[in-house]
């Protein structure tokens, strides 16, 4: 059990460091670092939780609710980058997109 959610933590720190390396890269503005981390540290748990219980208890698999639940973190957090960084939602939508498609080559390349 303890190892499930080391695992969990694991992408966690892996996410925020992959996400907020790029974000400081890309802007270097470090409020927009640290939205970014708020929106792992809101969206990131679910997924993983989210995904190993579909695995655990249903038919489904582990990546097509993974695919479902990476789409509606990508909307979530591209909603937040609208609202904090007073982005257009074009804007917003491209670099959640970004920085979720980053985190998850790495999670990808991890496992």
């Amino acid at each position: 059990m303890i190892n499930i959610w080391i695992s969990f933590a694991a992408a966690l720190a892996l996410t925020i460091i992959i996400e907020g390396g790029a974000m400081c890269i890309w802007s270097g503005n470090r409020d927009w670092v640290y939205y970014s981390f708020l929106c792992n540290c809101m969206t990131n748990p679910a997924v993983n939780l989210l995904a190993q219980l579909a695995y655990n208890y249903t038919d489904l698999g582990y990546y097509g609710p993974l695919a479902v639940l990476e789409i509606l973190a990508w909307l979530v957090e591209a909603v937040v980058y609208m609202r904090l960084c007073s982005w257009r939602w074009g804007r917003a939508l491209t670099v959640s997109a970004v920085l979720n498609g980053l985190s998850f080559g790495a999670g990808m390349l991890v496992l």
